[in-house]
């Protein structure tokens, strides 16, 4: 392979920044340095490398060599970089004084730049290792913590089990004592057990209203409990008229209706409309968006049940009615047991605040869809979404 032949002349510390520099490249061969102060610290760096150094009487001759193509002149001297220039060969290149410390400084600058980007390459191998070992830290601390959170929704969900099961015994046993109070209310009130006094009469009667909310309030909290305890794959589902289920379920709510002069108007877009359900469930989730509606509106008002098909894609049954409305940040609330707004609790005293609830249940177990629009005093609109049948 072709070399590249240079002389040195000069071996001061600028010469031996050249010489360190240039003894590092393979394609370029130093012929000779020189320099007349034989302690120079380049000659001592040429002598370690085996690289010729030139005797006082023969420096000049170096300007003579065929082979030599370069000279770096490094004293700094005007008088030698001329004798340099001047005797040289046409095809020699003689490079100053200035010249080399102006390569020299870029050098420089190279290797500084060099040594910032392998202190930068070190501190960013070191930041990784750093950051790595933070990121293995915080996966295991993210590892313990989901298994701690495992093993706590496995002790919430054996505690809402227990939850469940004594709630089931305890409605069960408490709808044999309840049943039997009414009867005997009904039997005192019949005047089968001879006639009361007013005072009288009118106690039993609260008893008796006490007797039917409780029972009610139990029937509610079974059906809910009964509800969280069915898996969806296990419910009966069959293909059912749309429209019977809702007509069913307007005729078990006009008498309600009727005590407050509610008119029902019921407009179906297609009465041949088939949805798969269970038809028991369906039949409470429409009695109960129904009786919300009633217990929630004034007398001699309005409810619209309609029925349309979205996109052939869904059929959205709605329920909207012109009652006390319900604030938006109260919407996801209603749904959850017991929750009641004070205005609720205003119109309606004797509701239990479970039957949201159970809707959202059976519309979460068939995946179907609810969604509520409503406002304060505009009423409320009540939007069951199902999947249309072809």
């Amino acid at each position: 392979m072709d070399r590249d032949i240079i002389a040195i002349v000069g071996m001061g510390h600028g010469g031996s920044a050249i010489l360190e520099t240039i003894l590092q490249i393979p394609e370029i061969y130093i012929k000779a340095v020189y320099d007349n102060n034989p302690e120079a610290p380049g000659l001592t760096i040429a002598r370690s490398h085996n690289v010729p150094i030139i005797e006082i009487q023969h420096a000049v001759n170096i300007s003579f060599d065929p082979e030599v193509e370069f000279i770096f002149e490094v004293t700094g001297k005007r008088e030698v970089y001329e004798q340099l220039k001047s005797n040289c060969n046409s095809y020699c290149t003689v490079i100053g004084a200035a010249t080399t410390r102006i390569i020299f400084h870029l050098l420089d600058a190279q290797q500084n730049a060099n040594d910032k980007l392998e202190a930068y390459k070190n501190g960013l191998e070191l930041a990784i290792i750093q950051r790595t070992e933070e990121l293995e830290n915080a996966n295991k601390q993210l590892e313990m913590k989901i298994l701690d959170h495992e093993r706590l929704n496995e002790k919430l969900q054996r505690v809402n089990d227990e939850k469940t099961r004594y709630l089931l015994q305890a409605t069960h046993q408490l709808k044999a004592p309840f049943a039997a109070i009414q009867s005997y209310t009904d039997i005192i009130l019949g005047g089968y057990t001879g006639e009361l006094p007013e005072m009288s009469k009118n106690v039993v009667e609260k008893i008796k209203l006490r007797c039917e909310l409780l029972s009610r309030a139990i029937k509610e909290m079974l059906e809910l409990a009964n509800l969280k305890s069915v898996l969806p794959e296990n419910i009966q589902m069959t293909n059912t008229s749309l429209n019977e289920r809702i007509t069913d379920s307007i005729n078990n709510v006009k008498i309600i209706a009727r005590q407050k002069n509610i008119i029902i108007k019921y407009s179906p877009q297609d009465t041949s409309i088939q949805i798969k359900c269970n038809a028991e469930q369906m039949r409470i989730l429409f009695n109960i968006l129904l009786e919300n509606a009633i217990n929630y509106s004034p007398n001699d008002s309005q409810i619209d049940v309609s029925t349309h098909l979205e996109i052939n894609q869904y059929i959205c049954i709605s329920v909207k009615d012109q009652g006390i409305g319900i604030a938006k940040e109260h919407h996801n609330k209603i749904f959850q047991e017991y929750f009641r707004t004070n205005e609720s609790v205003q119109q309606h005293p004797d509701g239990t605040g479970l039957g949201l609830s159970i809707a959202k249940q059976i519309i979460d177990l068939h995946g179907f869809n609810l969604t509520l629009d409503s406002q304060p005093n505009q009423g409320s609109n009540f939007m069951v979404r199902i999947p249309f049948i072809n």
